[in-house]
């Protein structure tokens, strides 16, 4: 059973969740204000403390749909850099780590999603961005390797460096149209089929000694009529055996 709790009232989630309940919940929706010490807050229950060290948290099924996440708040310690810098953004290294997170719904309102925010979460496997995120940071998503499907909204823009890296168990991606550019690594050792659905190539981050965005993914697919032009275009030219065109 899902519990509900109100993060917008005086003192925020630490006064509104039992201390004796805070590693007994295992599913959570949330709404209202949240800032980085409510975020420290759920992260401990998830399983991780603001050190970087496991705790005793079960909190399974995270649903932050009707929250608003928010700037200020405690700052993080330790091997973790978690701090809300700016409303409507999932701070850096927020879950990290986090062992029992299997589902997460983030805000409609969160428009950018930060670095590492839920890095080497080895069990989420279920993930709803906001419908206006248009940012995913540098391995924000990267070893969830039982992530089985993830819907990017059509709001996106851009993907950081290793954004789904080493997701092995995501088998089918669609990139909206909109997307301009893609980090080095993003889908890299990604067993995926891939649908790229800008017509005009977005750009491909690529640095000396670092994996390309795709290396790893089983196809990538195209708007019909424009191979060519992904095959003619840098970085995308690497892809040649793998791009074709939508039937």
């Amino acid at each position: 059973m899902c519990q509900s709790w109100p993060g917008s009232l005086p003192g925020g989630l630490a006064c509104q969740v039992p201390a004796g309940a805070r590693y007994e919940i295992e599913a959570m929706k949330v709404s209202g204000d949240l800032d980085g010490t409510d975020l420290l807050l759920l992260r401990d229950m998830a399983g991780r403390d603001m050190y970087g060290g496991e705790t005793a948290g079960r909190l399974r099924h995270l649903d932050l749909s009707e929250a608003r996440l928010r700037r200020g708040g405690a700052v993080a310690c330790g091997n973790v850099l978690l701090r809300q810098e700016r409303d409507d953004k999932l701070g850096d290294y927020a879950f990290y780590g986090c062992g029992a997170l299997e589902t997460l719904c983030l805000p409609d309102t969160c428009v950018e999603v930060g670095e590492s925010a839920c890095c080497s979460c080895r069990v989420l496997s279920v993930l709803e961005l906001g419908r206006k995120t248009g940012r995913v940071g540098d391995d924000a998503f990267g070893g969830c390797a039982l992530l089985s499907s993830v819907e990017l909204p059509a709001s996106l823009v851009s993907l950081g460096n290793y954004a789904f890296a080493r997701c092995a168990s995501l088998s089918a991606v669609s990139v909206p149209g909109r997307v301009d550019e893609i980090g080095f690594g993003a889908f890299c050792n990604v067993p995926a089929d891939v649908r790229v659905e800008a017509e005009c190539p977005p750009r491909l981050w690529r640095s000396d000694g670092e994996l390309g965005a795709f290396d790893g993914v089983r196809s990538i697919r195209v708007p019909a009529g424009c191979v060519g032009r992904y095959l003619e275009a840098e970085g995308w030219k690497d892809y040649a055996g793998l791009i074709t065109g939508e039937r």
